[in-house]
């Protein structure tokens, strides 16, 4: 039942967006507006959910309650639409025959639809090949067992949206959401592919967006393939991250954003385009802090723009009515970027006194000491992060280190020159030099948010270099002849070395975190005992930092979550406890067990030799569950000669 409710809240979602989508003829960007549109009503709808949750302090965050609001969503837009159709009518019928108008759709010709249908069928083959990697073995990635996914579960066990465990538990969760909409199923096996969609959503919106800019259709069809054939990009569609769910997002937030610069639009329709890019941004702002500077320079960058088309507009009528053009504008754009984000915001507001816990909290530990050489994991210099995609130098596990493909790095310095020269050259058109030059602003203010952000990690580039392919266009056009077939060339050996690179890595047997063996169970992928999956829901088991290893510490949670909805797991690091039990005494440490209402104590290390602690001198306090000792995991990469030491206690 709680399947098939689940499955009725997305498709009711999805129909929801039609009648806003029906606004534009392009049948791609008519597409891209269904995926961010019917994105954001599922969004909100588990937001409504959520803040009454929180007013009425019960568990309202149930498949059947998102069948409901969706539902309620869904009626209001085609409400709506039905309204709009009716008034429009009445409009034409008061009007002379002679004054109606017809508007010529786009003609299609067989030509024309080949790059489209390539770009279809890679898509399709790409997303079929992400799904037998996501669905040939349960989640992984270390930031998926130890925030993303347990995060989620949370939630399903608690009905709400609230912050439970690590310090990650404040974070935006739009695409943690989608995560707990997998879970809802009763399983977790779909949960790797909530970034699947994302990819195509990607390529739709960089094709449209290269057409926006002036490519013809074989151009954007090739830079489209040229992102999301990418190592990088397809490696997201693997996993329960949200990397390629933000670069899909902003690449749509520009599209409509320079899509309402085209001086032959209507006004409604120039409306409806920058909501849309508010939007767009607004679920990206929801959806991971490292967004945040980037959205802030494109929400600058679209209230620049609203406020130069009205100056330019005042001289041609009256003022006032400018203004209010431009304030109407702004408002939309506003409240369309709030929408999806600000219940993140605002519910970090009233719990910690700040609304982007846990960044500029005292007591964070959210940004460790040294945490910026974590970028030398992937450069050796500083200096190398600009020849980065020329490198794609990858670290001991194919994670954020993975490249941007052989065809970016080849294409994307001869791609900028072109493209300099394309924004003041005086043979463009000015609404196509506008649109040129607001996305090389966007990319360059992008990238600039990127290095002085601080956090260098290369997928935290994804939605900047999804961005900078739309130029690449311009140099696939500017060759002529022998020449542009010999660059054709190149391109499809680079995305073909690109793809075979991708697929050799993700299906490689070396690291069986990040990639895929083929048919792996939970027991076999985990390593977890089997008393974990007998415990009854809602047993409370705290997992011990025996060394200071985050990597191994943190792994461990979400694989003792056991069967749907699960155990609730605790940390000694959480939100909740900030304590050492190393540091305590037996006693001392089983009254705040007691206290804390903990079940079970579970301790994993990797040594040379077994060892005792004190746990296991105190039996009248800590009754032993569970004990072995195995030879260590291939896939965790530990010295040779390592054992694996797990330890369960009871807490009497």
């Amino acid at each position: 039942m709680h399947t098939a409710l689940t499955i009725l809240a997305g498709a009711l979602c999805l129909t929801a967006s039609i009648p806003i989508a029906l606004t534009w003829r392009s049948p791609i960007v008519r597409t891209v507006v269904m995926g961010i549109v019917g994105y954001a009503f599922v969004t909100v709808a588990f937001h409504i959910l959520a803040v009454l949750a929180a007013l009425t302090g019960t568990s309202l965050v149930t498949p059947g309650n998102l069948a409901i609001v969706t539902a309620l969503l869904s009626s209001a837009s085609w409400a709506t639409r039905v309204c709009q159709i009716a008034q429009r009518r009445r409009s034409d019928s008061e009007e002379p025959a002679s004054s109606s108008k017809t508007h010529p759709r786009a003609r299609l010709n067989s030509a024309s639809l080949v790059p489209v249908l390539i770009l279809a069928v890679v898509l399709a083959a790409l997303l079929a090949c992400a799904a037998a990697s996501g669905l040939s073995a349960p989640p992984r990635g270390w930031d998926v067992l130890t925030y993303h996914l347990p995060r989620a579960v949370s939630w399903l066990q608690h009905g709400d949206l609230g912050a439970y465990g690590p310090e990650a538990a404040f974070y935006p969760g739009n695409a943690e959401l989608l995560v707990l909409m997998g879970l809802f199923t009763g399983t977790d096996r779909l949960v790797p592919l909530i970034q699947a969609p994302f990819l195509a959503l990607a390529g739709l919106a960089l094709f449209a967006l290269a057409r926006t800019i002036g490519a013809r259709r074989w151009s954007a069809a090739i830079t489209s393939l040229v992102f999301v054939a990418s190592p990088m990009a397809f490696f997201h569609s693997t996993v329960a991250k949200n990397d390629l769910i933000v670069t899909a997002l902003v690449l749509s937030g520009v599209l409509f954003l320079l899509r309402s610069l085209e001086p032959d639009g209507k006004r409604n329709t120039r409306v409806w385009e920058i909501s849309l890019a508010g939007l767009s941004l607004g679920l990206a702002a929801g959806t991971k802090y490292s967004i945040l500077p980037f959205v802030a320079v494109l929400a600058l960058i679209v209230v620049t723009l609203i406020l130069v088309r009205g100056a330019r507009l005042r001289t041609r009528a009256r003022g006032d009515r400018i203004h209010g053009d431009a304030a109407r504008t702004i408002s939309a754009f506003a409240v369309a970027l709030a929408l999806p984000s600000a219940f993140w915001y605002v519910r970090n507001l009233l719990v910690t006194g700040s609304p982007v816990a846990p960044l500029l909290l005292a007591e964070s530990t959210a940004l460790p000491e040294g945490w910026i050489e974590q970028q030398f994991q992937f450069v050796t210099s500083v200096v190398q992060w600009w020849a980065q995609p020329l490198i794609d130098r990858h670290s001991g596990t194919y994670t954020g280190s993975a490249g941007f493909g052989a065809a970016f790095g080849m294409l994307y310095i001869p791609a900028i020159v072109i493209y300099l020269e394309s924004v003041v050259a005086k043979g463009t058109a000015p609404e196509v030099r506008r649109k040129r030059g607001a996305l090389l602003v966007a990319i360059v203010l992008g990238v600039a948010a990127w290095w002085f952000g601080g956090h260098h990690l290369p997928r935290y580039l994804l939605p900047m270099v999804a961005l900078a392919c739309a130029p690449l266009t311009l140099l696939l056009e500017a060759v002529k002849k022998r020449a542009r077939v010999a660059l054709l060339s190149l391109v499809v050996v680079a995305l073909a070395f690109s793809t075979a690179e991708t697929m050799r890595i993700v299906y490689r047997d070396g690291d069986l975190t990040w990639s895929n063996l083929g048919g792996v169970e939970r027991k076999e992928f985990y390593r977890v005992p089997d008393v974990i999956e007998e415990f009854p829901a809602g047993t409370k088991i705290m997992v011990l930092r025996v060394f200071d290893d985050e990597f191994y510490f943190g792994t461990f949670r979400y694989p003792l979550v056991g069967r749907l909805p699960g155990n609730d797991i605790v940390m000694e690091a959480d939100i909740d406890f900030r304590v050492s039990l190393a540091d305590m005494g037996p006693a001392p440490a089983h009254h705040l067990l007691v206290e804390a209402g903990v079940d079970y104590v579970f301790m994993r290390v990797f040594l040379n030799e077994p060892f005792t602690t004190w746990f296991d001198e105190r039996p009248d306090l800590y009754e032993p569950v569970y004990k072995s000792l195995d030879e260590a995991y291939d896939w965790y990469h530990m010295p040779e000669g390592s054992r694996v030491m797990t330890r369960i206690y009871r807490v009497v």
